[in-house]
């Protein structure tokens, strides 16, 4: 293998923190007892309904794990973003929807402290999603606030738009989501949108579509011209989701085939 593209495919040697690495695996160990008698099957089959039946979960009610992140997150508070990656760490690669919840409530507490030098351990962590509910979290809560810091990063994001994964291919195009609402990054996520708008698959149109969605707020001159340059290869449920808030005369010219 190219030493490049291997440098490129390795994990970072070290994504957690030692000086935090005894207090992180404490609070983990805490979190995972709690959830383990909490779990119920009608719930487990419930998430596996609306997720998809190969995701790892307990069965826990979201209620009640958000009450154990908002606990976990009080006693990170003092610490700071580097003991908030080092719980996430084990939470996000393990696959788990409940850890995954508990990861992003603890992270989106330390949002305003991460730059673009933390996208290294971010890009980590989406390799190990497995649902669109940690997804969309990851993306538009963290990934975006470092692609805000280094707007560089596009170029990763373009990568993994073009992943196996349908899960980094949704995550390409959700990371950009808060920032268009800003009018920020709209030519580059209109570039992303162009690699994935032809995608077959479900969860990635659900995406590409949220994000012109959003995008048209500010911006639905580009978007119409987007959408209008390539409905007749565009996916008709990325169609249908990017053009809801568009005005109706808009709306019915890109969905008219």
């Amino acid at each position: 293998m190219d030493r490049r593209k291997a440098k490129a495919n390795a994990e970072p040697k070290e994504t957690i923190d030692p000086a935090f690495k005894e207090q992180a695996e404490s609070i983990i160990n805490e979190l995972r007892k709690k959830l383990t008698p909490m779990a119920r099957p009608e719930i487990a089959k419930r998430i596996r309904d609306s997720f998809g039946n190969d995701v790892p979960c307990y069965g826990v009610e979201f209620s009640q794990v958000n009450r154990l992140a908002q606990d976990a997150m009080r006693r990170v508070r003092s610490s700071g973003l580097p003991l908030a990656m080092a719980i996430a760490d084990p939470l996000f690669k393990s696959g788990n929807i409940e850890e995954g919840v508990i990861a992003n409530i603890i992270l989106s507490s330390q949002a305003r402290l991460i730059g673009g030098d933390d996208f290294e351990v971010f890009e980590v962590w989406v390799k190990h999603l497995t649902n669109s509910l940690n997804t969309d979290a990851l993306s538009s809560h963290i990934v975006s606030r470092a692609l805000a810091g280094k707007p560089s990063l596009v170029k990763n994001l373009t990568i993994w738009a073009k992943d196996q994964s349908k899960w980094l291919r949704r995550a390409a195009s959700m990371s950009f989501v808060p920032l268009v609402r800003e009018g920020r990054f709209v030519t580059d996520a209109l570039s992303v949108s162009d690699v994935l708008i032809e995608d077959g698959d479900y969860f990635v149109q659900q995406g590409v579509g949220n994000l012109l969605m959003e995008m048209s707020r500010l911006n639905s001159d580009r978007v119409v011209e987007f959408l209008l340059e390539r409905k007749d290869r565009a996916n008709p449920l990325v169609l249908r989701i990017a053009s809801t808030k568009l005005k109706p005369e808009q709306r019915t010219q890109i969905l008219n085939r």
